[in-house]
């Protein structure tokens, strides 16, 4: 549906490289790919275990802190999508065979 299309677009690379570029950490060592792999490294056992749900969606928030994006960075809202709205693709990409936090972003256009 369309509300599920516009969530969807905000998961797109392009979307995440403007957040990038929004935020005030000028860094070489954060970048789209960096923020994908720490967060699904950090995130994927959760996801493997519980699935996508409640306990994912509660996992988010504290996923996004512990892997450096604050509550007042334009990325950690940005990181929580991508667990949320993208636990699917994500267990569609572990169900690919996918299996490293690399393998997995790139399945995900990061």
């Amino acid at each position: 549906d369309a509300q599920r299309e516009a969530i969807m677009a905000r998961l797109s690379p392009a979307v995440l490289r403007g957040a990038l570029k929004a935020t005030a950490v000028d860094s070489p060592d954060i970048n789209e790919c960096s923020v994908c792999e720490e967060l699904i490294g950090y995130g994927l056992g959760k996801i493997e275990k519980y699935g996508c749900g409640i306990i994912t969606d509660a996992f988010a928030a504290a996923a996004c802190e512990a892997i450096g994006l604050g509550p007042e960075d334009p990325l950690s809202d940005l990181c929580v999508v991508i667990l949320v709205e993208g636990c699917p693709k994500i267990l569609e990409a572990v169900a690919k065979h996918f299996d490293t936090s690399s393998e997995i972003c790139g399945y995900l256009g990061y």
